[in-house]
């Protein structure tokens, strides 16, 4: 209910209407991410859906081209760019999303996919860097094998479309990803090498001849 209310109060202080669903995007608006993908992405979206709004959190070197990108489109009255946002204001707003939408050429472990994730709202991202730890396909988001508005863009109508991402399932799949549980697999691997490694020298004499 309090989430409720919460989107209720978000969509009316923007004159938006009741039923919009909520795209949001948060990361610097820098070529890594390809923030001019994401713009392509969600006109794609609105195309097939009507009734959507894309709010975007950071800034960077490419926001006046995505404005420019979003006047193309016509899309002036359905993106918010919101700027640098403390954690707080960030999650909240995460909390209240339909979907958080990742469009990167390249990462490692985007923050922001944990942090949607552990606000109870799913994602839709490319295959980038190590999404596929936390990302479960069609139970907590998907994770799009194509860069392309169309394939991203039908991902996003998915999880807006249909039942079955529920919150549970998002804040599940990132339980496994603390920090104990990482270190642990580094850790382990570590081992294994080092346990290779004396194997290996085990089985050469003094001279260094097996």
């Amino acid at each position: 209910k309090d989430k409720e209310n919460a989107r209720k109060e978000f969509l009316k202080d923007r004159g938006l209407a009741e039923e919009s669903k909520l795209i949001v995007f948060a990361g610097r608006l820098e070529g890594q991410k390809d923030p001019l993908l994401l713009i392509d992405t969600f006109s794609y979206v609105k195309d097939n859906i009507g009734v959507v709004h894309l709010v975007v959190i950071g800034t960077g070197s490419l926001k006046k081209d995505m404005e420019t990108r979003v006047r193309s489109y016509g899309l002036e009255n359905n993106v918010s760019f919101m700027g640098v946002l403390c954690q707080e204001e960030m999650s909240s707003i995460m909390r209240i999303a339909d979907v958080f939408l990742l469009t990167s050429a390249f990462e490692g472990m985007p923050r922001s996919v944990l942090e949607s994730l552990s606000c109870g709202t799913p994602v839709v991202t490319t295959n980038a860097g190590e999404v596929g730890l936390v990302v479960k396909q069609g139970v907590s988001g998907f994770i799009c094998k194509e860069r392309t508005p169309v394939v991203i863009g039908q991902a996003v109508l998915d999880v807006l479309l249909k039942e079955g991402l529920s919150l549970e399932n998002c804040v599940g799949s990132i339980r496994e990803y603390t920090a104990e549980s990482i270190l642990a697999r580094f850790y382990g691997e570590l081992r294994g090498i080092s346990a290779g490694k004396n194997a290996k020298c085990a089985g050469k004499d003094t001279d260094g001849k097996v």
